[in-house]
């Protein structure tokens, strides 16, 4: 019988409870449909997990509770194993160790990172700290039917172009995705980008249907009259029940360029957003054209953050240019949807003028607060991180700032930069009191300005980033519009290596 809702188990901090709880979790994962293989990789995961809590979480001869939840998750499922010991140390997490049969707390967060899907460690303050791990429930194969018109092109290339174009008067239907159209809209990501597309949930069929019957997406279609899925949109939830959301996995069909289908699309997309009472969605515009940055602009969206080198390296684009060289640049461009409640936001003198701007953009009045002197603050932050293995990126949040914020955030620096991850993005509150000192803080680490990202009522934050030995390539960034180069220039003058 399958979960319908986590369960979870309190345990004492002893390795006599390793084996039944690894017999527990392993009947539930065969009981969703996992193979022997996936089911002996989340064990070893979770042998790791609770061997380093039971040794590490209370230090030596400290006791204290484990909790193990197992949780659905639109892909699989969830294992989380939570403690209340001795704060993380960043730095010891995932040692970049050559020899995996060396001992350490930093061999294990890397072996289980390696054996399952979605791997995060999470910091909860006073509320103690996290491990958790997703495993996806195996596809079959994906099947696109008969090989496409141009098999044989060298492993990476586009889908054909040079297919016969519909006529241009022929209608087209905006409807909301249907199960049956997964493998469909799977072909219509392969035929605009082939397989460089970044979100390889779309190319599993099964996935995309799971997504969408949890909330956790909502993709649109637009088809001919004969069925045929000509383009796709959706908003992309991080969790069912967000105020905001991305729109994303937009492509269409070479054969149906050129007619508004991504803007009628979006548009849809947003009005629908609207209706469900999210306060607002933002898009990711490619920097390598101006295209995608126009149609948002035409839809109401307006710049908010430029990531320099954000996505990953030689992105291809079928109709707009082609091969991008190097780490792809990305516009992330917001549109509030709801009525905005102003509320103190603590920004840097520095950064003032450009988030003024920034709020400006989007018809909203931002009001800045006086920062005290010396805020009191706790002395234990909420931060989080999850590397986007795909990209070779990391998102760091800060949820609260700490006394150890600073430290604990250089940090993860360390511990990521280890992994050789290209590009950091970290987002501070911009309604706590301590963001503009950690702020100047991590300037002084090497982090630089990237924008404003606006979450819901209250939750706005301010986003730094940091360029792990990437070439900025600041030349090839293409912007539209005013608000876009400004930002730009902002963004180049709090590059230390903006210059380069």
């Amino acid at each position: 019988m399958k979960l319908s809702s986590p369960v979870s188990m309190e345990l004492p901090n002893t390795l006599v409870v390793l084996r039944p709880v690894q017999a527990f979790v392993r009947e539930i994962f065969f009981a969703h449909g996992f193979g022997q293989r996936e089911v002996e990789e989340v064990e070893v995961a979770l042998e790791e997990a609770l061997v380093n809590g039971v040794e590490h979480a209370y230090g030596p001869g400290g006791e204290g509770p484990l909790r193990v939840t197992v949780a659905p998750h639109p892909l699989g499922l969830a294992v989380v194993v939570h403690d209340d010991g001795l704060p993380l140390d960043y730095g010891a997490l995932e040692k970049n160790v050559p020899d995996p049969s060396v001992s350490g707390l930093g061999v294990g967060h890397l072996l289980m990172r390696r054996l399952v899907d979605e791997f995060r460690l999470v910091n909860r303050g006073r509320g103690g700290k996290d491990v958790e791990m997703v495993k996806y429930l195996p596809c079959p194969q994906a099947s696109f039917g008969d090989a496409p018109p141009d098999e044989g092109r060298d492993e990476g290339s586009r889908g054909p172009s040079e297919a016969a174009a519909p006529p241009r008067d022929q209608p087209m239907t905006l409807r909301s995705f249907r199960p049956e159209d997964a493998l469909e809209v799977a072909r219509c990501a392969w035929y605009a980008y082939g397989y460089s597309y970044a979100h390889d949930h779309v190319f599993f069929p099964q996935r995309m249907v799971e997504l969408n019957a949890r909330g956790e997406l909502l993709s649109l279609v637009a088809t001919t009259a004969s069925g045929e899925v000509a383009g796709h949109t959706a908003a992309i939830f991080p969790h069912k029940d967000s105020p905001w959301a991305e729109i994303g996995m937009a492509f269409v069909k070479p054969a149906f360029s050129s007619r508004g289908l991504l803007k009628a699309l979006t548009a849809e997309l947003v009005r629908r957003m609207g209706e469900r009472g999210l306060s607002s969605v933002h898009v990711q515009a490619v920097t390598f054209h101006e295209a995608s940055q126009k149609a948002a602009r035409a839809r109401g969206f307006s710049p908010g953050a430029l990531l320099v080198g954000g996505l990953t390296e030689n992105y291809h684009f079928n109709t707009m240019g082609g091969l991008c060289e190097g780490r792809l640049s990305v516009l992330i461009a917001h549109r509030y949807l709801a009525e905005y409640a102003p509320f103190p936001l603590f920004v840097p003198g520095r950064h003032r003028p450009m988030v003024a701007r920034i709020y400006e953009g989007m018809g909203l009045v931002p009001v800045f607060a006086d920062p005290a002197p010396r805020p009191s603050l706790p002395e234990r932050g909420d931060v989080s991180f999850r590397v986007v293995e795909d990209d070779n990126a990391a998102s760091v949040e800060v949820r609260s700032v700490g006394r150890d914020g600073a430290s604990g955030l250089a940090q993860i620096t360390r511990t990521l930069c280890q992994r050789r991850v290209d590009h950091l993005r970290l987002a501070l509150p911009l309604g706590d009191p301590g963001t503009p000192e950690l702020c100047r803080s991590l300037e002084g680490q090497g982090y630089f300005f990237a924008g404003v990202f606006f979450k819901g009522p209250r939750e706005d934050a301010l986003l730094l980033q940091y360029l792990n030995n990437v070439d900025r390539r600041y030349q090839d960034i293409k912007l539209f519009g005013p608000e876009a180069q400004e930002l730009l220039a902002h963004v180049r003058r709090c590059d230390p290596q903006g210059g380069a």
